[in-house]
């Protein structure tokens, strides 16, 4: 499974890394170690089928984007600039973990959008998106 795989990959990166079914449901965790990280689906795009219906079983490409949401913890840091600086350094182990990596039954994954999701009082929440793609085959009637 991509997720779990994405989970395995980055865990040298973190204090904690678990999976979670959304953004909001990963930022409802305590964020009580020094970092921890969240694998969540963001979104699947099929393309339409790319063979003729009388050729055979119907096949589709899948654009896939997942999310890895990383929480920063940041005490006594009055301008977030100690937290900024440890999120940067989070951001890159991450990327060099992923980014060109290709999982099974998937192209390399590329980078995507990446935003502030929130500030909690001991911290901050930040989401980097990756994409891959992969392919789905009908089975034979």
């Amino acid at each position: 499974m991509l997720l779990t795989d994405i989970q395995t990959r980055i865990k040298p990166c973190f204090k904690r890394v678990n999976s979670a079914v959304n953004i909001r449901e990963a930022i409802k965790q305590p964020l009580n170690l020094s970092d921890a990280a969240f694998v969540v689906p963001v979104s699947e795009r099929p393309a339409g089928n790319s063979r003729d219906v009388d050729i055979g079983n119907p096949l589709q490409e899948a654009a896939i984007t997942f999310g890895v949401v990383m929480g920063i913890q940041s005490i006594n840091d009055p301008t977030g600039e100690n937290g900024l600086v440890a999120l940067e350094q989070k951001r890159k182990q991450v990327r060099e973990k992923l980014y060109g990596y290709a999982p099974t039954d998937h192209e390399p994954i590329l980078l995507g959008a990446g935003d502030l999701v929130a500030f909690v009082p001991n911290g901050v929440w930040w989401i980097d998106r990756f994409t891959t793609v992969t392919w789905y085959q009908g089975q034979a009637q």
